[in-house]
């Protein structure tokens, strides 16, 4: 075989090139139809079932072209994929700690004696609001240095010969209602003394 007939067998460094690029043009349409970037795929590339692929610089993606369970959650761009079935209700939580009691609703309530003479003696009830309890309570006589008090107790009822404790049993009983109190004027005057009830509701 003569020279010249093997030169034109062997192709040119310029024909090498041109093949090499030609096989780099054809392969890398397969390789970019598998390799797009992460998020890159949107709804709006994709049209009856195919995507389409002039915006992402590859060829035609479609259903067989991807493997089955091939592809994750991260592959798709945010709001692409469908939210799951929502799942159950989860046990409930531990309670709480014990929140700090309010402030009591609380009212006093005063009530004068009759006047007492000298050499004399006078007794008053006061009563708590209705749908209230007594809490405390007390005397405070007109003059501290000429008359005594004798008596300062909570009251269970409207009656001072029955409501009195020392008219009671021992034991447990419902609310006080009021406060009874009683002084003795031993002074040359005659003063008055104020019985204060203590109520809480």
């Amino acid at each position: 075989m003569s020279r010249s007939l093997v030169r034109r067998l062997v192709p040119s460094p310029a024909m090498l090139v041109a093949l090499l690029a030609l096989m780099i043009a054809m392969g890398g349409t397969s390789y970019a139809a598998v390799t797009l970037a992460k998020n890159s795929v949107r709804s709006p590339h994709i049209v009856n079932g195919q995507v389409k692929t002039a915006d992402l610089g590859a060829s035609s993606v479609t259903t067989a072209k991807v493997k089955d369970g091939s592809l994750i959650a991260g592959d798709f761009a945010p709001g692409e994929l469908p939210a799951g079935v929502e799942g159950p209700a989860g046990p409930p939580g531990p309670a709480g700690p014990q929140g700090v009691p309010g402030p009591v609703d609380t009212v006093s309530v005063i009530r004068s004696t009759s006047p007492v003479a000298a050499g004399s003696f006078d007794a008053a009830i006061v009563q708590c609001p209705a749908g209230m309890e007594a809490i405390g309570g007390g005397v405070d006589p007109g003059n501290v240095l000429t008359m005594t008090v004798t008596q300062s107790t909570p009251v269970f009822g409207t009656n001072p010969s029955s409501s009195r404790p020392i008219g009671m049993t021992d034991g447990q009983h419902g609310s006080a209602t009021g406060w009874m109190g009683s002084v003795r004027n031993d002074g040359t005057t005659t003063y008055s003394a104020k019985v204060t009830v203590i109520c809480a509701g």
